[in-house]
């Protein structure tokens, strides 16, 4: 059975961008826009992982990280963000305390993307 992954990302050329980096690595993709939507999709999905952003409108990756481990507490979590040296850093590390397993500044590699995803599923 294919690990399926839910990528949450307000810029919709990242989220197509991932999505097709994902799948072309064999993992089934489901996108969500922000963290409100993802919520709703985590209800009846079996999701492994779950990468999300953490600027966005509507719901923020730090909020839905928070309500991740609340309500789906083993799910494995990725924050991603590209807001800037400081600022990114800053809410990757705050991403981190409040529940993602890891973390990644944009931009990054793909390599460097699947490498983290293989590590964070093995």
């Amino acid at each position: 059975m294919a690990i399926c992954i839910l990528l949450i990302d307000d810029d919709l050329l990242v989220r197509s961008t991932l999505e097709d980096t994902l799948s072309s690595a064999g993992f089934n993709v489901m996108t969500a826009a922000n963290g409100s939507h993802a919520e709703s999709m985590m209800k009846g999905n079996q999701i492994d992982l779950v990468i999300t952003d953490i600027m966005m409108p509507q719901v923020d990756g730090i909020e839905t990280i928070r309500r991740l481990r609340e309500m789906h507490g083993t799910v494995k979590i990725l924050a991603i963000s590209g807001g800037g040296p400081s600022l990114g850093t800053g809410l990757l590390d705050l991403a981190r305390k409040i529940g993602a397993d890891r973390s990644l500044p944009k931009p990054f590699m793909p390599n460097d993307l699947l490498n983290t995803i293989r590590d964070m599923l093995h």
